[in-house]
């Protein structure tokens, strides 16, 4: 039988085709190889002017000093300020390239996510739990508006109500869904993983990973899969993220402002100039990646690392911005904290066990190392901000204030 396409959507087809392949060539230099420079460039050329045009007029503060204490304390408060600025330009130019780029720039992942596949390679659907199954959110992955994958509920739950449940659902879809539960759990999220990998999602050419609360849109597979097959230098393809609208927590709403205006404007900003990081979930990934570097490593922040990696092999990251998926963030404090514990975990275990093998890189450019460096290094930098408020607040006023005798006025008494 013929293929025949009408004759009014033949302009809008060869222009999507033409644009497509134009964005490709313009841009596969910097998809496949280094980003570009310039965000980073203006960053440490207005902190250089900054620190010209202030560094004298900070500097004359030593002046002050009478003794090696002194000086020593001085000299802390005037580096503090300059960090300070640092990290308050860094913020700024993000802020500003990201309105530039989202409103100026070619976006060529936008429109490969529009491409019509020739064939649909056989994708698995990895969805992650651990005592937190969510029916709506695992519906989303057997929904998918997709011809050829298999979900593959990997189970680390404990509890029996969860594992109940499980079973139910997969054998409510058992033609779509496969339940693998591993007999140990060692390597955190990633031995669960690679357990997955390595002894059943074992054919497929490409595997995505969804988290246990995240709600995947129908087309989910349908946009990221051509943008892969576009490139094959591309490891991964990153979807984008929002609160989801349907969580009754009113702290979860709020959070997810914020945390919404990240996703909106620094992470497709990373795709031109800085380093596409795979955020553990909502992604496409590469199968020969993954086994090129022996897996997930067994680390908290497995996706970061995972990331590096491929980088290190010459593979690169990509972001869709147009792929939007729910996830829910915590409901109370305490929900927060865990989270937030988990984050602190995985960022001190990278800094601890990657962060020196990643400045040490030849295959990886310090655009791009910045990029992982800044908002990785501000962790640590709290311990530094505490150091100044000490400094400025008691070690200043000691050296260099004058004493006066504290009167406290408790109440007229008669």
């Amino acid at each position: 039988m013929k293929s025949t396409t009408t004759v009014h959507n033949l302009p809008h087809y060869f222009k999507l085709l033409a644009d497509s392949h134009a964005l490709v060539v313009d841009n596969n230099r910097l998809l496949s190889g280094n980003p570009r420079p310039f965000m980073y460039l203006t960053i440490f050329g207005l902190w250089a002017s900054v620190i010209f045009w202030f560094q004298g007029r900070l500097l004359e503060l030593l002046d002050l000093a009478y003794n090696s204490t002194s000086y020593v304390i001085l000299i802390l408060f005037i580096l503090f300020i300059d960090l300070a600025w640092l990290y308050g330009i860094f913020n700024l130019v993000v802020i500003l390239f990201g309105l530039v780029y989202n409103i100026f720039h070619k976006k060529p992942e936008d429109v490969l996510a529009q491409m019509r596949l020739s064939h649909y390679p056989s994708i698995a659907l990895l969805y992650t739990t651990c005592n937190d199954f969510v029916e709506e959110s695992v519906l989303s992955c057997v929904n998918q508006d997709y011809e050829n994958f298999k979900v593959y509920i990997l189970d680390d739950s404990s509890q029996a109500d969860y594992i109940k449940r499980i079973d139910t659902f997969a054998k409510k879809y058992e033609h779509r869904v496969k339940v693998i539960r591993r007999p140990n759990r060692e390597g955190f999220k990633a031995g669960n993983l690679n357990f997955g990998l390595q002894n059943h999602a074992t054919e497929e050419p490409y595997f995505a990973i969804a988290d246990a609360d995240e709600i995947l849109p129908m087309d989910f597979l349908k946009k990221l899969v051509p943008v892969m097959e576009a490139d094959d230098k591309c490891g991964f393809v990153q979807a984008n993220h929002q609160c989801n609208p349907d969580h009754p927590s009113t702290l979860a709403q709020s959070m997810g402002v914020g945390i919404d205006i990240h996703w909106k404007y620094y992470q497709p900003l990373r795709n031109a100039y800085g380093f596409v990081m795979f955020l553990g979930h909502g992604a496409l990934l590469r199968r020969s990646c993954w086994e090129e570097i022996g897996g997930f490593p067994h680390l908290v922040s497995e996706d970061l690392a995972f990331a590096i990696d491929i980088r290190e092999k010459g593979y690169r990251g990509r972001f869709v911005r147009d792929v939007v998926c729910y996830e829910d963030f915590p409901d109370t404090v305490r929900a927060f904290r865990i989270r937030h514990m988990k984050w602190t975990r995985g960022t001190c275990e990278f800094l601890h066990k990657r962060c020196l093998q990643l400045i040490r890189s030849k295959h990886i450019s310090w655009t791009e190392k910045l990029d992982i460096l800044f908002p990785t290094l501000n962790l640590p930098l709290t311990l530094l901000y505490f150091g100044f408020m000490v400094i400025a607040n008691l070690g200043i006023p000691y050296y260099f204030g004058q004493w006066t005798d504290l009167t406290l006025e408790l109440g007229n008494w008669n």
